[in-house]
C-alpha cells in the first residue's frame, strides 16, 4: 500500500474515518493512520476532528483531500475552453 492507494480510497469514500479507509484497503488501521499523518504533514489531506460524543469514531474525525486552488482554477479554465470549442 502506498500513498496513491490511500488517496484513491479516500477519494472513493471521503469524508471518512481512518477505520473506514483501512477497511476499504483491507489494511491495518495503524499503517493507514501513519500514511494519513504523512499525507497531512505534506498538505495533501486534512482531518476534521469530531467533537467528543459525536457519533461513531468520536475523537478520530474524518479525513478529506485538500483541494489545490491552482488545480481547481486550471480545471475551470479547461472546462470553459472545452465549452467554447463545442459551440
Amino acid at each position: 500500500m502506498d500513498d496513491a492507494d490511500v488517496l484513491e480510497a479516500l477519494r472513493e469514500c471521503a469524508p471518512a474515518t481512518t477505520d473506514r479507509i483501512a477497511e476499504r484497503l483491507s489494511a491495518p488501521v495503524d499503517v493507514v493512520d501513519d500514511r494519513l499523518a504523512a499525507l497531512e504533514e505534506d498538505g495533501h489531506v486534512e482531518r476534521e476532528r469530531a467533537r467528543e460524543g459525536e457519533g461513531e469514531g468520536a475523537g478520530d474525525g474524518e479525513w478529506t483531500i485538500v483541494r489545490d486552488p491552482r488545480l481547481e482554477e486550471s480545471v475551470d479554465r479547461m472546462r470553459d475552453r472545452l465549452g467554447r470549442e463545442r459551440r
